[in-house]
């Protein structure tokens, strides 16, 4: 038996705010990129695993931020989220994909390139992800 056609129509709009919330995180991220609030931690080539080191070591993630405080904020409360996006070869991908962008086209292209990796980004780093919500002040 089909579902009503309510149903359906409710499932529709619940994946176009998905989609739209896809959009602002990719958004964010790229304004925080934009302005140094947070980078790539490597030159390695992506995908490939993060190499050990003494920042490893001594318990940050790969990805950092442009000040300490940001820096300090991000590795003790959102190193979690962090380090599981710096792991993930998509959202690292489109990760490094927004850093390059310089507009909102861009930043579109890269959300379709790499669609497997922006609940992981907005996760981390999204309008509702943990930066936002645990590290604004700090990040400012």
């Amino acid at each position: 038996m089909a579902p009503p056609a309510e149903a359906k129509s409710e499932g529709l709009v619940l994946a176009g705010y998905a989609a739209i919330g896809a959009l602002i995180a990719v958004a964010v991220i790229a304004v925080l990129l934009k302005t140094g609030a947070l980078r790539g931690g490597s030159d390695r080539l992506l995908g490939e695993p993060a190499p050990s080191s003494s920042a490893a070591a001594a318990g940050s993630c790969a990805l950092t931020a442009n000040t300490e405080a940001c820096n300090q904020c991000m590795n003790r409360l959102c190193r979690g989220p962090c380090e599981t996006c710096a792991a993930s070869g998509w959202c690292l991908r489109l990760y490094q994909c927004v850093l390059d962008c310089k507009d909102e086209a861009c930043n579109r292209a890269c959300e379709k390139r790499y669609p497997d990796g922006k609940l992981t980004l907005a996760a981390f780093a999204g309008t509702s992800g943990c930066m936002a919500k645990q590290c604004a002040e700090a990040c400012k």
